[in-house]
């Protein structure tokens, strides 16, 4: 329930169908525009690799798409529990950061954001045309929403759990640094722990043991 802290230390990676079928099943429940926003909203923080706040944070401002390089950049996002401290004053100031997420054209999560997208800066419904007035991205504000959409649909989901999902899937393709800078994790511990149990468990999985 939110509110209550979940842990993802040890947690196994779920095939990324699960995260698809959560998306789609967003859409089955909440007919129209409702359901689209939520499938989206899942689709992007996943996608993006994010903290819920993050994502939720977005100006429409602050996202640009760039179809011709089946990219989506999201500009200058405040990254959360990183800062920088200016060695004069010791003052700590925060980090932001542009954050570059592919996204292939057959992906079913990316056509999503693209088609949630598309409703939010031409739809005339009265909530696209609030949001757009407002400069807001998403119709719900809070992390405390977000986690009850998630589990409503999936009681064994959360939003930091699509953040933990994308970074155990992403192991298996990107090296430590690569793995680092992606999530802008604050210690390059973080990256070499999903980044070597991922090839641990490949090894073990080639090994048939």
């Amino acid at each position: 329930m939110p509110g209550v802290k979940r842990s993802t230390e040890g947690l196994a990676p779920v095939p990324r169908e699960r995260i698809e079928a959560l998306v789609a099943r967003a859409r089955e429940r909440w007919p129209g525009w409702r359901g689209l926003h939520h499938a989206a909203l899942i689709a992007l923080t996943y996608l993006s690799g994010r903290r819920a706040s993050e994502v939720l944070g977005l100006t429409r401002q602050q996202v640009e798409v760039r179809l011709a390089e089946e990219l989506l950049v999201l500009r200058q996002v405040r990254i959360l529990k990183r800062f920088k401290k200016d060695k004069k004053t010791g003052k700590k100031s925060p980090i932001f950061a542009d954050i570059e997420v592919p996204l292939r054209r057959e992906d079913p999560l990316a056509q999503v954001v693209l088609e949630y997208l598309a409703w939010h800066d031409r739809s005339p419904s009265r909530i696209a045309k609030r949001l757009r007035a407002e400069g807001r991205l998403w119709a719900i504000r809070t992390r405390q929403r977000f986690w009850q959409i998630m589990v409503e649909l999936d009681p064994g989901t959360w939003p930091h759990w699509l953040r933990h999902m994308r970074a155990s899937h992403l192991a298996a393709v990107l090296d430590t640094w690569e793995h680092y800078d992606y999530f802008k994790w604050g210690k390059l511990e973080t990256a070499r722990k999903y980044v070597h149990r991922r090839a641990s468990l490949e090894k073990i999985r080639e090994a048939g043991l």
